[in-house]
């Protein structure tokens, strides 16, 4: 089944912007990715995924950059910004306006799924996009870098992370990445993720605006849970899927208890929509299997991350998803 995921359609303005500037016309934009520019209005309303994926390549393509995601907010929207990220500038400090980012971002896209971690020096914030056939480079590249952007603006302009990791290859010369983020960049890593100091995170925003902050989070409240009443079961098993796969704490009763749901309802439910946990977890594992080859990680990074604790156990997965080694089939594969 293929599931139809929304993002906000503030990146459109933004890529819509970039491909104007390097003179791509209204008309070939339409042609090539089914945007209609003169049709995309408010940056809060909300896009299918796949049609703005193929903005990314687009814009990738016509400016050159394999690193334009990291660098596009420098230049295009630098003033646009979804009413989610209104919360997150209304906090109290850095670290309430990560959390507050976490907690709403699923409202900017469906498929962002952000973790925060913390001890008493440094905070790291994981991302993963839980959408199994809207895998990219472009989106943890976007929204990693965003999230420095935006804290060069609100913190410091020096404000840089201790070190950030890629599960890609990258695309490029590594020193652009470690020029933009001031940091060593790792990449063919086991995450998606940015280390950053916990200190300057604790600076009290001057602007911060407790009333309206209040009101705002009411609101993505109440977004939130319409968005997740309105959401497929399936929908949201393979999101929980993809969370925990490299956790190892997978199984359908954990995923029934973090939906809330009992375990003979979440069975009839799957069952009603066509599918089984079994059939879903298969599925994402080899999806997600084909995506990080092709990114180019290795064969004991791909099996940590679709959930095997052993090597062995996943090549001979790999064999019946496939029908032949995993290294014929990576030797097919054109980076």
């Amino acid at each position: 089944m293929v599931l139809k995921i929304m993002t906000a359609a503030v990146v459109v303005h933004v890529l819509l912007d970039c491909l104007r500037d390097h003179g791509v016309t209204p008309e070939e934009i339409e042609k090539k990715t089914g945007i209609e520019p003169s049709r995309v209005g408010d940056p809060e309303l909300q896009t299918p995924l796949r049609s703005v994926l193929m903005l990314w390549e687009l814009a990738v393509k016509v400016t050159g950059d394999p690193a334009l995601a990291i660098h596009l907010r420098r230049t295009y929207g630098r003033n646009l910004t979804h009413f989610s990220n209104y919360i997150c500038l209304n906090s109290v400090n850095g670290l309430e306006s990560l959390e507050n980012f976490i907690r709403y971002a699923r409202l900017i896209c469906e498929a962002h799924q952000f973790e925060l971690k913390k001890d008493s020096e440094f905070v790291t914030i994981n991302y993963l996009n839980t959408s199994l056939a809207n895998q990219n480079i472009w989106m943890p590249e976007y929204n990693l870098s965003s999230l420095i952007y935006f804290g060069r603006r609100l913190i410091h302009k020096s404000f840089n992370p201790e070190e950030v990791r890629f599960q890609h290859r990258c695309p490029t010369k590594i020193k652009v990445y470690e020029d933009f983020f001031g940091s060593p960049v790792l990449f063919e890593q086991n995450e998606n993720s940015v280390t950053l100091k916990k200190q300057p995170l604790l600076k009290p925003f001057t602007s911060s605006d407790p009333h309206l902050l209040a009101v705002l989070k009411k609101q993505a409240d109440l977004d939130l849970k319409c968005l997740s009443d309105g959401r497929q079961i399936t929908t949201r098993v393979q999101q929980n899927i993809i969370k925990h796969l490299p956790t190892g704490n997978l199984n359908f009763d954990s995923i029934a208890d973090e939906l809330k749901i009992s375990r003979s309802s979440l069975y009839r439910s799957l069952k009603e929509e066509g599918t089984s946990f079994k059939t879903l977890l298969i599925n994402i594992r080899k999806s997600l299997t084909e995506t990080y080859l092709k990114q180019g990680l290795n064969a004991s990074q791909i099996a940590y991350l679709v959930g095997y604790s052993d090597i062995s156990s996943f090549q001979h997965a790999f064999k019946l998803w496939f029908g032949e080694s995993l290294g014929k089939y990576r030797a097919k594969i054109v980076y």
